[in-house]
């Protein structure tokens, strides 16, 4: 399933949450380059949720997915990242829509912030260059944020 499909299929009610992270991962999967793309995306780095209660998230997908906690934030909102293998999952309160993805993150070969935003420019698409120059945001054709860094990028 492609990360086009499984977004229709989560916006149409068909795909729960939980079925879209795993889609997702499995979409992560190291395919080769289409033809004409602007980057090599290597792995699905993270996804970011909105939640209401962070707390009770946090306690919620550690029973459910028994993952470590990588790390807690408390400013300027409140999260807590959940370590996979080599991903993350974030959980956000005060940040992005409540109960949807706030955006996911997908490492690319190459990646260096200014040259991948004169990149993302020069295909008509308007980057959104985080001040720390870690990452690169845009958003998809229905609005969906999508971070671009290196691989590797753990927050």
């Amino acid at each position: 399933m492609t990360i086009d499909t499984a977004l229709d299929r989560y916006d149409s009610g068909r795909l729960t949450r939980r079925e879209l992270l795993q889609a997702l991962v499995v979409a992560g999967v190291v395919q080769p380059r289409t033809a004409g793309s602007i980057f090599k995306g290597r792995e699905l780095n993270h996804v970011t949720l909105g939640v209401k209660d962070v707390q009770r998230s946090r306690e919620f997908y550690a029973r459910v997915l028994g993952l470590p906690v990588q790390r807690t934030l408390d400013t300027p909102y409140r999260e807590v990242q959940f370590l996979f293998q080599n991903s993350f999952l974030s959980l956000a309160q005060g940040y992005g829509r409540t109960g949807q993805i706030d955006h996911f993150c997908v490492g690319v070969d190459g990646f260096e912030p200014h040259d991948s935003a004169a990149k993302l420019r020069a295909a008509g698409l308007t980057p959104l260059l985080e001040s720390d120059g870690n990452w690169v945001y845009i958003e998809d054709p229905d609005g969906i944020r999508v971070q671009v860094t290196a691989t590797g990028y753990r927050g």
